[in-house]
């Protein structure tokens, strides 16, 4: 679901939301990253799972 939500933020923002689309990828980035650490994900593990969907999200569009 964090990963999901990473993709389709970084969707919108390449669609055009500019400096508010900006800042929410990028509370979302770090709150998805929190996510995976609470649930046992190494943090190097969980910023690449992150930084992942982010690129996918951003190349769907």
């Amino acid at each position: 679901m964090a990963r999901q939500a990473i993709e389709l933020a970084a969707a919108a923002r390449s669609g055009g939301l500019r400096t508010y689309g900006d800042g929410l990828v990028a509370d979302l980035r770090t709150a998805a990253s929190d996510v995976l650490r609470a649930t046992g994900c190494p943090p190097p593990e969980a910023n690449r799972i992150v930084r992942a969907a982010a690129d996918a999200g951003t190349t769907a569009t």
